[in-house]
């Protein structure tokens, strides 16, 4: 899929006309995996290896789900970069 600046990812679109912060603390606390932990766990990750840390693969390791899954949520790593900044 090719990059459009104009359309925001799907993750930021998620998150506008809500507090960010709330958004994703309700999107957390389900059951399964969704774009809320997916954030939450790439903070934990910048935090822990630093921005450049940050990459799917690490992120569906540290969820304990496959990449795959992880990508049903998100489409890449810039939309993660993105969401992380809106929380």
């Amino acid at each position: 899929m090719p990059f459009d600046p104009d359309v925001p990812p799907k993750g930021v679109r998620g998150l506008w006309g809500v507090d960010a912060t709330e958004a994703a603390e309700e999107w957390e606390g389900g059951k399964g995996l969704g774009i809320g932990k997916i954030v939450r766990a790439g903070i934990a990750l910048a935090d822990d290896e630093g921005l450049e840390g940050v990459s799917v693969r690490k992120l569906a390791q540290r969820l304990s789900v496959s990449a795959m899954a992880a990508y049903r949520h998100i489409s890449s790593r810039d939309e993660v970069i993105a969401a992380m900044v809106d929380v």
